[in-house]
């Protein structure tokens, strides 16, 4: 949950006052082209930045502070790919899993291992892709109530793309709530119950994905019969 969250770096207002509302077992897709907020958003979320205004409030636990109380309560897999490549991907899944539980990280090279990951060799040698799938390994393998997830499915290729959203459906109807990001529509529409849309640091719409697509094929339709 947040209410009037903003956030401005000197004149450049980022994230203008916006209310977001989270529920258990919920899929919620935050959409917009890059630059529009998305990013400043979760991490204001996770206290990574600091809000200049407004209230959050994650898995029950109250933003405040550093942020340090919500990030135990939540994964976060950040939009930018920033890795120690010398590093082995099985050390770097432990790294990143560093004071989380065994089970964790078991999960985690399970995971790594459904994605076809290679852990046993350097990260170097991993693709864009890899690297990506890497960060969701890590992020995915923790028993927690909330995942935040930044452009989740961004270089991945349509088979990869489709495994991760029905592994996070899964996930969600267990009842963890997951923030996903994206900039493409049609990469996370499917495994999302909400759509919240951004545009210029501005929350300009919130909406079922139903209905969304029911717009959608009317507007097919309208087309089809204007065509003839």
């Amino acid at each position: 949950m947040a209410r009037g969250l903003c956030r401005s770096f000197g004149a450049k207002v980022a994230l203008h006052p916006i209310d977001l509302d989270l529920g258990p077992g919920r899929i919620i897709g935050l959409l917009g082209p890059n630059g529009c907020g998305k990013s400043t958003l979760l991490r204001t979320l996770l206290g990574l930045v600091r809000p200049d205004a407004g209230e959050a409030q994650i898995d029950g636990i109250r933003l405040e502070g550093d942020g340090t109380a919500v990030r135990r309560r939540v994964t976060y897999a950040p939009g930018e790919i920033a890795l120690f490549t010398e590093m082995t991907g099985g050390d770097h899944l432990a790294w990143l899993l560093r004071g989380r539980d065994g089970e964790a990280r078991r999960r985690a090279t399970s995971i790594a291992s459904d994605f076809g990951l290679p852990l046993t060799k350097r990260v170097r040698t991993y693709s864009h892709g890899m690297k990506r799938q890497l960060l969701l390994a890590a992020a995915l393998a923790p028993k927690v109530g909330v995942r935040i997830l930044d452009e989740a499915t961004e270089g991945l290729d349509p088979t990869r793309r489709g495994e991760v959203l029905e592994r996070l459906a899964d996930d969600a109807s267990r009842g963890t709530t997951i923030l996903l990001s994206s900039h493409h529509l049609g990469e996370v529409d499917r495994a999302c119950e909400v759509l919240v849309f951004l545009s210029d640091g501005r929350k300009i719409a919130e909406e079922t994905a139903a209905a969304v697509e029911e717009r959608a094929r009317r507007l097919h339709a309208r087309r089809g019969v204007g065509g003839r």
